[in-house]
């Protein structure tokens, strides 16, 4: 499920990886700004989107980890928000289509927290749920045959409680025997030797 390239490019040009930590902030924000936006697609604004947000503490992660390690945590955001999107609403193919990296603060830490809106290329409308389950709308309609009305006749006095169910039964018997071919009456069953 991963959406990002396998092969990560380093910022630097033409030399390989960096594995020296990550000191800026604006550093961490346009490695991951550069990656995210190789994946962007375009989605029909009409069709449904849905907005995940994640966040990294930005003392924990500056001078903590490299160019390739930064990669790799942005990848598995990337693939747990898609994730968590599938099993939301698992009617639709989610790609992002937007995103934003920004630098905030909460309780007086500071945090570089990445939003992305993703969008279901399948147009499909959103499943709805309770209690967990999936809410299903059947309707099913089933029309009684007219093509005899007798039948018809003898099943609304059935429904009405006019007529029990074995005179009903019987009047059945009776209209079958009536309408059975003349060419099948009085044959007896061949027996198989």
């Amino acid at each position: 499920m991963n959406i990002i390239p396998e092969e990560q490019q380093s910022l630097k040009a033409g030399g390989p990886q960096s594995t020296k930590k990550i000191i800026e902030v604006s550093l961490l924000e346009s490695i991951g700004s550069r990656m995210v936006t190789k994946t962007l697609q375009e989605v029909d604004p009409t069709f449904r989107t849905k907005d995940m947000i994640s966040s990294w503490r930005i003392p924990n992660i500056l001078n903590a980890v490299d160019e390739s390690t930064w990669f790799n945590m942005v990848s598995a955001c990337l693939d747990g928000q898609k994730k968590t999107l599938v099993n939301q609403q698992p009617n639709g193919n989610w790609q992002p289509c937007g995103f934003e990296f920004e630098k905030r603060e909460d309780s007086g830490v500071p945090l570089l927290v990445m939003g992305v809106r993703w969008g279901d290329q399948n147009g499909g409308e959103d499943l709805l749920y309770q209690n967990g389950a999936p809410v299903v709308n059947v309707s099913v309609t089933n029309e009684a045959p007219q093509d005899n009305p007798q039948i018809s006749e003898l099943l609304t006095l059935l429904a009405k409680g006019q007529m029990s169910v074995n005179e009903t039964l019987a009047s059945l018997k009776a209209k079958d025997e009536v309408t059975e071919p003349e060419s099948t009456k009085g044959r007896k069953a061949k027996a198989k030797s």
